[in-house]
């Protein structure tokens, strides 16, 4: 700012002066908005990667993949948890919740074991992101109970988990974005219709063009 004020009038300024002569007119500058640098995520190497970005499955129930996402309504926040049978694209469980907890993401994986048509003793892989509903101890303690085997891709590399995320992307497109949710009961019972009667049959109908072909 000096510099260009000795290129329009030549005068030199100092800041306390243009300080004092900015508050004495009442004049504000506009400051630089502050950003706070993301915080570490603690990474657990013990886990490994099981899915190293090969989203396919050689029968229904071998490879689930999960991933969260908020939704916006006219009550606040929604979260969304889903689970994804890489076999065939469909759906096997999902839930919804005012809060993104670790609760969500265990009653999600509970939902789709009872539901699926799993069979205890299937060693199902289960594959997210390091969110810390997915690093959990109540988590790890629902995988460990139904002797599910869990893995996870590297932090903040969303490649790692994108057939999951494609879920969202593709809801979000075709329902969230072309309306307003006034409630979370409404969004959920929304998102149920969508996946019940549009994702889940055209995923299986697809599937099964291409055991056709």
């Amino acid at each position: 700012m000096l510099t260009r004020w000795r290129a329009d009038h030549g005068e030199d300024l100092g800041a306390c002066r243009v300080r004092r002569l900015m508050k004495a007119a009442n004049l504000f500058g506009v400051p630089k908005k502050k950003t706070q640098s993301p915080k570490p995520v603690p990474v657990d190497t013990t886990l490994p990667d099981l899915v190293p970005r090969d989203f396919s499955a050689a029968a229904p129930n071998w490879v689930w993949v999960t991933d969260l996402t908020e939704l916006k309504t006219g009550e606040g926040k929604l979260f969304l948890c889903v689970l994804k049978d890489l076999y065939d694209g469909t759906l096997v469980g999902w839930q919804t919740r005012a809060r993104p907890t670790a609760e969500l993401v265990v009653s999600t994986v509970e939902w789709a074991l009872a539901k699926s048509g799993w069979q205890f003793g299937t060693r199902t892989i289960i594959h997210s992101d390091h969110g810390s509903q997915y690093t959990s101890t109540a988590y790890r303690q629902c995988l460990q109970q139904y002797g599910l085997r869990c893995s996870m891709g590297r932090v903040r590399t969303g490649a790692d988990n994108a057939s999951a995320e494609s879920v969202f992307a593709q809801l979000k497109r075709e329902l969230v974005h072309r309306c307003q949710f006034r409630t979370r009961t409404e969004a959920t019972a929304r998102i149920n219709h969508y996946f019940m009667t549009i994702y889940n049959p055209w995923r299986q109908e697809s599937r099964k063009l291409k055991l056709g072909n």
